[in-house]
């Protein structure tokens, strides 16, 4: 595998803080799919996965049910 070199594997949402109130949306499927295969969020994104219920306030992964499907399911 070549190394990321600071490009993004995937979009998983987007947010603008200088809104109010904030303008957050993330989806949570693709969220799921990728803190599922072991991916660390910065403290920052952590506080929005938070926010959007994604998370507990463990860090861990609502139940499946809320999440959907995962995003290559179709496939």
């Amino acid at each position: 595998r070549a190394a990321n070199r600071g490009r993004f594997i995937d979009n998983i949402g987007h947010c603008n803080p200088r809104t109010e109130p904030e303008d957050v949306v993330i989806d949570a499927a693709k969220a799921s799919h990728w803190l599922s295969r072991g991916a660390q969020p910065s403290a920052a994104v952590a506080r929005l996965l938070k926010a959007q219920r994604i998370v507990d306030e463990n860090g861990a992964l609502q139940a499946a049910a809320d999440a959907g499907p995962e995003p290559d399911a179709a496939a």
